[in-house]
């Protein structure tokens, strides 16, 4: 948990953009050290954040870890999609990290995923996909001439394509007609209804009649 800028500021970048990105930093970076300090005693660790929290696990990341031999020893990943992870395109280019590689086989350690996903090309004017825009523009690195925004697929790390193994599962689930739920607040739902059904005689009632009831 940290304190994040309001979506206001991110789309906006008014002159408290800078500051209000800050205060969320140093407020993960607080919890950060308390874990460290507290918490970890030596397992390994996994990052994941999405969009702000991508970006600020960046800068954690880019600050903290990267050129930190030991904690790097202990960094199993880094999931970030939708920040703007960046790797140079040229010798001497711009990149988020100096020691943290893009995921490329299974199996790797010590790695970063990252990915923002679009049907085709992202447009020029994409907050997301494109050098220095969005909720990473300014952070380290940021060189849009010599670096370009990294693309993983989460599926097949060494490039190209395949399928999701939860697109497999989904359409197996619904051939042989097994419930399938996708979201911890379904699943909860279901384990509910299952213990009503052997305390209690089910009883089948219209929506109109729930809502009457209410």
């Amino acid at each position: 948990m940290y304190r994040q800028t309001t979506s206001r500021t991110l789309l906006e970048g008014d002159a408290n953009g800078a500051k209000t990105r800050s205060v969320a930093y140093n407020s993960l970076l607080a919890g950060w050290k308390d874990y460290l300090a507290h918490y970890n005693q030596g397992r390994p660790i996994i990052f994941i954040g999405h969009s702000q929290g991508s970006a600020m696990l960046m800068l954690l990341l880019s600050r903290q870890v990267d050129s930190n031999p030991k904690i790097l020893r202990r960094m199993v990943s880094a999931i970030l999609p939708g920040g703007n992870v960046e790797v140079p395109t040229v010798a001497g280019g711009g990149g988020t990290f100096r020691h943290i590689p893009a995921c490329r086989w299974k199996g790797q350690t010590g790695c970063v995923i990252a990915y923002s996903t679009y049907p085709g090309q992202p447009p020029a004017n994409s907050l997301f996909a494109r050098p220095n825009k969005g909720i990473s523009a300014g952070l380290k690195g940021q060189a849009p001439k010599t670096s370009q925004v990294l693309c993983v697929n989460p599926a097949a790390l060494g490039g190209g394509s395949a399928r999701l193994d939860s697109y497999s599962i989904r359409r197996a689930a619904v051939t042989m007609g097994i419930p399938y739920f996708t979201t911890m607040a379904a699943a909860s739902a279901l384990a509910e209804a299952i213990r009503s059904v052997h305390q209690r005689e089910m009883v089948i009632r219209s929506l109109q009649e729930y809502h009457a009831a209410i």
